[in-house]
């Protein structure tokens, strides 16, 4: 539960050293954002990519790129055969944006993952100013990739990589607060009826 941003990437290159030009570009773009931190580029190859095998340091990104979207009613958990990628964190509380693409059984190289942002507005993470930078940063990273070469799809809960409105954006973090708000008082009360929300 919380403001997630959803996104796929995909080219249609086919050669590995493509791929690579690819997200070296759009990394070394990334180092002149306004982020946390940058990854090195990662590449894994086989069983670096089975989950089962991988090493620990790389299995959330291992774990994102088993989801195989074949068709729009099609989605397997499968190991690709390579990934390319890094990692960039757009702020302090905030999930990472992995920026990778997976060479697929069929040949293609394509990624889908998801980020999310809510909890960059925990007061203790410095509250709706971390929110709102480290939503902002992490649309800034896509925009990137759609300049990079790269077809991105994306699913904003909140919508900002539509309106680009910093007060939308805040208004939806507020309501979106106020539900968790609403979700724990009742957990912590014994009030099976969550679904609820006022």
């Amino acid at each position: 539960m919380g403001i997630t941003i959803h996104y796929s990437l995909k080219t249609d290159e086919q050669t590995e050293e493509e791929v690579r030009k690819i997200i070296h570009n759009l990394r070394e773009q990334a180092l002149e954002l306004d982020l946390v931190s940058v990854s090195d580029i990662i590449e894994l190859t086989g069983e670096e990519c089975d989950l089962s095998t991988c090493d620990k340091a790389n299995r959330t990104l291992v774990t994102h790129a088993r989801l195989d979207i074949s068709g729009e009613d099609e989605v397997e958990l499968l190991a690709p055969a390579k990934i390319i990628g890094f990692v960039a964190n757009p702020g302090i509380g905030s999930e990472a944006c992995h920026m990778a693409l997976c060479k697929r059984a069929n040949g293609e190289w394509n990624f889908h993952v998801f980020c999310k942002t809510q909890y960059a507005s925990d007061a203790g993470h410095g509250g709706v100013a971390n929110f709102l930078k480290s939503h902002t940063s992490a649309i800034k990273l896509l925009d990137l990739a759609s300049t990079a070469g790269l077809e991105v799809t994306v699913r904003d809960e909140c919508g900002y990589w539509q309106h680009r409105d910093e007060a939308i954006l805040k208004e939806s973090l507020e309501t979106m607060n106020k539900h968790i708000e609403t979700v724990v008082e009742r957990l912590s009360e014994g009030d099976g009826n969550l679904l609820r929300l006022n």
